[in-house]
């Protein structure tokens, strides 16, 4: 962390910015909506990679559901997508 290799920051510190050439990691994603899970992707600069960690069946928060989250979202929306991929 001192060299700056890893950061760790709030979603809501992620809003203006554009986040190129690094690996981006978000942890506890199922507690994510639709909305949260595009404003991260639309952040993505040149040679970003997002990963995604999350289990839907543990969500944290009343107004979503296993269907309704934003990885849920991601997967229905980006499965055909070259550049995506999905692991279980």
């Amino acid at each position: 962390m001192q060299a700056d290799n890893l950061c760790i920051i709030p979603l809501a510190y992620i809003r203006d910015r554009s986040l190129s050439n690094v690996i981006f990691i978000v942890d506890e994603a199922q507690n994510l909506t639709p909305y949260e899970i595009k404003t991260i992707i639309t952040r993505a600069g040149e040679k970003t990679k997002i990963v995604f960690i999350g289990d839907i069946f543990q969500i944290d928060i009343i107004y979503l559901d296993a269907e309704s989250n934003g990885p849920s979202y991601l997967v229905d929306r980006m499965h055909s997508c070259p550049l995506y991929t999905h692991t279980n």
